[in-house]
């Protein structure tokens, strides 16, 4: 890949990993343009590094389209990977049930 491709949430590197980044207050009104980032960058990525490190508050909305996410990078084989998952974003998944689904265990 000769280039990087970027969005505000994060960027698939020269070496084909997507690296998303959360943000502190991940609320429904950046729902759409997460989905819009995620969709576009799969195509692209030969893996999935998730930093939701600062996330200090998440919607649901937010985590039911990472699920969804996820289950399309496994579809397609495509490893995914949590780097020190916040401990709000962590509860939050464990409350939903979403922990195995979003490959945090």
């Amino acid at each position: 890949m000769s280039e990087e491709i970027k969005s505000d949430f994060g960027h698939v590197n020269e070496a084909g990993q997507l690296i998303v980044e959360g943000k502190e207050n991940f609320d429904i009104s950046l729902a759409q343009d997460f989905y819009t980032a995620l969709k576009e960058a799969l195509p692209h990525c030969q893996s999935v590094q998730f930093d939701f490190s600062e996330v200090q508050r998440i919607d649901t909305s937010i985590l039911q389209l990472l699920t969804a996410f996820v289950q399309d990078a496994q579809t397609n084989n495509i490893p995914i990977e949590w780097k020190d998952p916040s401990e709000v974003f962590s509860n939050n998944a464990e409350t939903l049930g979403l922990t195995d689904a979003l490959a945090l265990g």
